[in-house]
């Protein structure tokens, strides 16, 4: 008789794939994570929103981050406590591409883009400690 243990893993990418993601301007496999795919698309909406309707750009970026969360929610069996991940998965994106349109537009230097960068720096230091205690169960 086979025996199987149950072990956890962690429900969502580490932040250098949620990054990766947001700053990649190219499309994403199939098989990557669904919180990839999302991330990529808020930062898309953000580089550059296909609409012209800013009403419907933001309803866009608020249904991707439910998006985020309703999958969170069904691959760890319940709603984490704390602040929106959808939410700050959006923010991210925001922040990276605004330092992205910073570094290009203004240069290397300036306080403005010290300050995205620093900005951008601290979400992806959080990120580790927002989603630790995400972990979906798999079977060995």
């Amino acid at each position: 008789m086979n025996a199987t243990t149950t072990e956890t893993r962690p429900l969502l990418p580490d932040w250098h794939a949620l990054y990766a993601a947001i700053t990649s301007g190219a499309e994403h496999a199939a098989g990557e994570h669904p919180v990839i795919h999302l991330a990529h698309a808020l930062a898309m909406s953000y580089r550059a929103p296909l609409l012209d309707d800013p009403q419907l750009v933001a309803r866009q970026r608020a249904e991707y981050s439910l998006m985020i969360d309703a999958w969170i929610t069904r691959g760890a069996h319940h709603s984490p406590a704390g602040p929106s991940i959808g939410s700050y998965v959006d923010q991210m994106a925001c922040l990276a591409i605004e330092a992205e349109r910073l570094l290009i537009t203004d240069g290397p230097v300036g306080e403005p883009l010290l300050r995205a960068w620093w900005n951008l720096a601290a979400l992806a230091a959080g990120w580790a400690e927002l989603t630790a205690d995400l972990v979906a169960p798999y079977h060995v």
